[in-house]
């Protein structure tokens, strides 16, 4: 099941609150984001956009000016500290999940509901990823999503 169908936290409003804790305006954050005011106030009203409708580099960009790490956005509750997990390490890890399954790439993209071939090739397409299908990646290999977030 979809990250985004799960109970979650109201990322919207934590999204509010960071940008209002330091001082930005709605069109203040979307100046800085370079986005319009439209698709930030998205973001603070709907708390299924953020895993659903930014990358993960648009992520990592919006938690930078909010001051705060995308993981301490999207998390349910406490995440380890310094733990993180590089892009390059989860492309292996998929990598190992696809051999010790014997499976063709096809049948995992087909499996985890998302193509990663390109990002297995250069990690840093997983930036282009949204939030959801990292999520969906790393549950179906067994990894802490939280970890593999890019930070900023």
């Amino acid at each position: 099941m979809p990250r985004s169908l799960l109970p979650h936290p109201n990322y919207a409003e934590r999204i509010r609150e960071a940008r209002e804790r330091i001082g930005l305006s709605l069109d203040q954050l979307a100046a800085r984001m370079g986005q319009s005011p439209s698709s930030q106030w998205d973001l603070e009203a709907d708390p299924n956009e953020v895993l659903m409708c930014i990358s993960l580099g648009e992520l990592a960009g919006l938690c930078e000016v909010l001051q705060l790490r995308p993981r301490d956005l999207l998390s349910d509750g406490p995440v380890p500290a310094g733990a993180t997990l590089a892009l390059a390490e989860l492309m292996a890890r998929i990598r190992a999940y696809v051999g010790s399954h014997e499976m063709s790439l096809e049948a995992f993209e087909e499996l985890a509901g998302w193509e990663v071939g390109m990002a297995l090739d250069d990690p840093e397409h997983a930036r282009d990823w949204n939030p959801d299908g990292l999520w969906d990646i790393c549950q179906l290999i067994g990894v802490e999503w939280l970890l593999a977030l890019p930070e900023c």
